[in-house]
């Protein structure tokens, strides 16, 4: 479904909700998600049984983690806080589980062997950047864009700036104009070529 178009150098960059979008979790993480619930199927695949069972080993071997806490109410959110600010009385959201990473984690994805103070913060900021896009893949808020000459999916969040949806498409369309030249937009090129095939 197209939500916006904007109009840039001549040519319409037309923006879409991505109805199929990739879960994030599927990709490559730095963090992991482990998440209990009855009756919703999130985070990433794992073996615990229970809660306390997940949380002993995350005394034992976690560098960095945080709890995921789960709004339920009319679709799915999820951050690290909590949702005070529209449900004090908590009865829509709850604790789901445990984001974190181990030292083999940041060695595999980082090449980092030692954890400064300086790296365990930026840790902590990639593991809520993995939160933040997870909750808006939860809440539908991932988007694509069509330039005419190119198309792109898997941007997430509504802040087409931040998520690198208009910069990656304004930078097809300056590609584009560099190859072809700004003499005629997309939609004239379509016009023109229209008109050169009416009968006289």
């Amino acid at each position: 479904m197209k939500i916006d178009t904007i109009n840039y150098r001549g040519i319409d960059i037309k923006i879409y909700i991505d109805e199929d979008p990739m879960d994030p979790r599927d990709g490559d993480n730095i963090g992991k998600m482990i998440c209990f619930h009855n009756r919703h199927t999130l985070g990433d695949k794992h073996e615990f049984k229970d809660p306390q069972e997940a949380l002993k080993m995350l005394h034992q071997d976690a560098i960095v983690y945080f709890p995921l806490y789960l709004l339920d109410h009319s679709g799915l959110r999820m951050n690290v806080g909590g949702f005070y600010d529209s449900d004090p009385q908590g009865w829509d959201w709850g604790q789901v589980g445990w984001i974190y990473t181990d030292k083999k984690r940041v060695r595999d994805f980082l090449g980092w062997k030692r954890i400064t103070k300086l790296r365990k913060e930026k840790i902590r900021e990639y593991l809520m950047g993995e939160v933040d896009t997870y909750d808006n893949y939860l809440a539908g808020s991932v988007y694509g864009y069509d330039t005419g000459s190119d198309s792109c999916w898997g941007f997430f969040g509504c802040d087409h700036e931040a998520s690198g949806l208009l910069p990656e498409a304004r930078a097809v369309i300056d590609r584009y104009l560099k190859v072809h030249g700004e003499q005629l937009t997309f939609k004239e090129l379509e016009d023109e070529e229209r008109n050169t095939h009416k009968p006289a």
